[in-house]
């Protein structure tokens, strides 16, 4: 090998090259061209390369094994360490959320992570929320909402792409290590059923704007504004409604919206001014009390007020903490009213 470098370097030294072929002979005009030239081609590589890294993309690993039986169910005791909050789903699969992944694994009794069934990663938008809907006869759905306004439905027997959908930009990923507050407490993602078909429901609130989507087919179902400032609103779901609590007015309002068709089922806590016969519209039952945060406050009329605003139990957030009424009361506009705060 040594004896052929040898050859070809004093090779290369016997032969004269033309003087016109050496740069330095060059017309400075020409030389500065050909460092520009090359300056542009590598300015454009450059650019490609990092437009490949950096820009606006997203991943589908699709599954590749069959759709997994269901589990045996686990004993009450402690099963196994997991490194990331799972939402179980169909009883089959384990979602899990990431910063900018959402990835399912099988089956629901192993102790630890395992490879990922189906995968979906989406860059540079942050995961939000993440929501699941199941019905018989159905394929499951994860639904995940994104920092960009995107919406993506993903089959869960497979990880493909079902539906997307497009919605105000905002909110960012808050799940921190394990996910927990993504999956568990999805900022402006919620799920309810109709309370004429029982038919599951998604709900995606932002900027003020609530829509509701068929969870299998992305239809739009209705649309409604919500009223009042957008950082003022503690929301939340019965299981045929939706519940909008204004914080900012005096005295919290609220409101609940029929999941089914979109219209106000009620409104309490607001009391017109002038004479009427009732403070909003009659409620709907629902049968499942959902939670109140300390501090909450309901303004109730004394008896024989036409203008009743206390809380039904079946829409009250009472399930975890204690109802304290207080005595203080002031006149208003639907005659002497009572504060009761929720404690």
């Amino acid at each position: 090998m040594g004896i052929r470098l040898a050859g070809w370097s004093h090779w290369a030294r016997s032969v004269r090259w033309p003087r016109s072929a050496r740069p330095a002979s060059w017309p400075r005009g020409a030389r500065q061209a050909v460092v520009m030239g090359a300056a542009v081609v590598l300015l454009a590589a450059t650019a490609g390369v990092g437009y490949r890294v950096l820009a606006p993309a997203e991943t589908l690993t699709a599954a590749t094994d069959p759709y997994p039986a269901q589990a045996e169910q686990a004993r009450s005791e402690r099963y196994g360490n997991l490194a990331a909050a799972p939402l179980i789903l169909d009883g089959r699969l384990r979602v899990y959320a990431e910063k900018r992944r959402v990835w399912a694994d099988t089956p629901v009794t192993a102790k630890m992570l395992v490879t990922p069934f189906w995968a979906y990663r989406r860059w540079p938008a942050e995961l939000v929320g993440l929501a699941g809907a199941e019905q018989l006869g159905q394929p499951p759905i994860v639904v995940s909402l994104w920092s960009d306004g995107g919406v993506v439905a993903l089959d869960g027997t497979s990880g493909r792409i079902a539906w997307r959908t497009r919605v105000e930009p905002g909110g960012r990923y808050e799940g921190r290590r394990t996910g927990s507050r993504t999956v568990y407490e999805p900022a402006g993602l919620l799920t309810a059923a109709s309370s004429t078909d029982s038919r599951p429901v998604v709900l995606v609130s932002r900027a003020g704007q609530v829509r509701a989507y068929d969870p299998w087919s992305g239809q739009q179902r209705w649309e409604r504004r919500i009223g009042g400032d957008a950082g003022c609103h503690d929301e939340w779901t019965a299981p045929t409604a939706y519940l909008n609590l204004d914080t900012c007015a005096r005295p919290p309002v609220l409101e609940i919206t029929d999941v089914a068709t979109g219209r106000r089922a009620g409104m309490l806590g607001r009391c017109p001014a002038r004479p009427a016969t009732s403070c909003g519209v009659p409620l709907s039952p629902v049968t499942r009390p959902q939670p109140t945060p300390p501090g909450s406050t309901w303004s109730t009329p004394t008896s024989g007020s036409p203008c009743s605003t206390s809380p039904p139990a079946p829409y009250a957030r009472t399930s975890g903490f204690a109802a304290s009424a207080s005595t203080t009361s002031r006149p208003g506009g639907c005659g002497t009213r009572t504060s009761t705060t929720v404690s």
